[in-house]
């Protein structure tokens, strides 16, 4: 009599479908309706407004439609929007140091300055390298320096250096005398002295690679990881990645083309200007993520949202105000000329 709901299945107390002189009636879907039925019918309703809540949508006969995985990323990621645009921008900035470009071809840049010593080109920027990524941990691990300061004097720093190559080229002339053919002619007996403009070269490379990797070098990946939340780091992390050799391939492949186009002055020039964009956004938009929990610097991000949104909507307003003020049509001009002489209606 409880309609198959199961042994010991509670039933709704409907009244009964037997009648007290012994008769059958004839049973209806509604006298009878156990609570395990019940439960079976409204639990699709119920997983249904999970899906919906979880990111799916409702269709008009009531069942969900579940987003795809990559919908379902792409909307974490555009709900995490800032901390995506900074971790990738972090990408941006160590590539428009022209870090990777200079590095690679500073064997190039030795040669073009007149210095063709292999030993000074590898032993001194492998040792210049080893000092800045060791003073970047130093001044990390103990908390002395925040990683926002350390990227800030690196960028700067690289910024410097980048002025000082334009004024060593511009001291050298465009073809100057190789290390070779000085030193034959000091054999000859002209004397060995090199240009300024070769010692400046020289000083300029050892300084830059130091606070590139007394900053980007070590920190870019770990800024970037941290700005992230937990939710969106992978795939966050894996943009970062792609603009990061992306960026670095474009830089590296123009550098030649660049020496012939605008000249090496002229290309550092181009690159102290793209340091100094990185110096910028480093300024404004990436925050201090040292001793912070990843709460705390989601948190960060949310408010600087809303202000955002509230000196949006506050100067929309202001100047929403200002027009109806300066209008002549605004309401003391209605209501002066709606009144015929000059008198207000009621």
């Amino acid at each position: 009599p409880n309609g198959g709901g199961g042994v010991g299945a509670p039933v709704v107390p409907y009244p009964s479908p037997s009648s007290d002189d012994g008769k059958e009636r004839k049973k209806h879907p509604r006298t009878e309706l156990p609570v395990t039925r019940l439960a079976h019918a409204v639990s699709p309703l119920s997983r249904s407004g999970s899906h919906e809540r979880a990111g799916g949508g409702w269709t008009p006969g009531g069942s969900s439609v579940q987003a795809s995985p990559a919908v379902q990323q792409a909307r974490g990621l555009w709900q995490y929007r800032q901390q995506v645009v900074v971790a990738v921008g972090c990408a941006f900035c160590q590539n428009l140091t022209a870090a990777n470009s200079v590095l690679y071809y500073s064997t190039d840049i030795f040669r073009l300055a007149g210095l063709n010593c292999p030993f000074t080109a590898g032993v001194g920027v492998g040792v210049m390298k080893v000092v800045g990524v060791i003073a970047s941990a130093w001044l990390v691990e103990g908390d002395t320096w925040g990683r926002r300061k350390l990227l800030l004097v690196g960028t700067f720093g690289a910024f410097v250096c980048h002025l000082m190559f334009v004024a060593a080229f511009s001291m050298l002339p465009e073809h100057p005398k190789s290390f070779e053919r000085l030193l034959s002619e000091a054999a000859g007996g002209a004397g060995l002295s090199q240009p300024r403009g070769v010692i400046l070269v020289l000083v300029t490379m050892y300084l830059y690679m130091f606070f590139w990797n007394f900053s980007w070098a070590g920190l870019m990946f770990v800024v970037a990881s941290e700005v992230l939340p937990s939710g969106v780091r992978g795939q966050g992390m894996g943009l970062v990645v792609i603009t990061y050799w992306l960026v670095s391939f474009i830089m590296q492949l123009t550098l030649e083309s660049s020496f012939e186009v605008f000249t090496k002055s002229g290309t550092f020039a181009l690159y102290a200007f793209l340091t100094l964009l990185a110096l910028l956004f480093t300024y404004t938009y990436i925050p201090e993520t040292k001793g912070k929990s990843l709460e705390e610097i989601t948190k960060f991000f949310e408010k600087r949202r809303k202000r955002r949104l509230l000196s949006l909507f506050g100067k929309r307003s202001s100047q929403a105000n200002t027009h109806r003020r300066g209008s002549p049509h605004g309401l003391s001009g209605h209501f002066s000329s709606s009144g015929g002489n000059g008198e207000a209606r009621t």
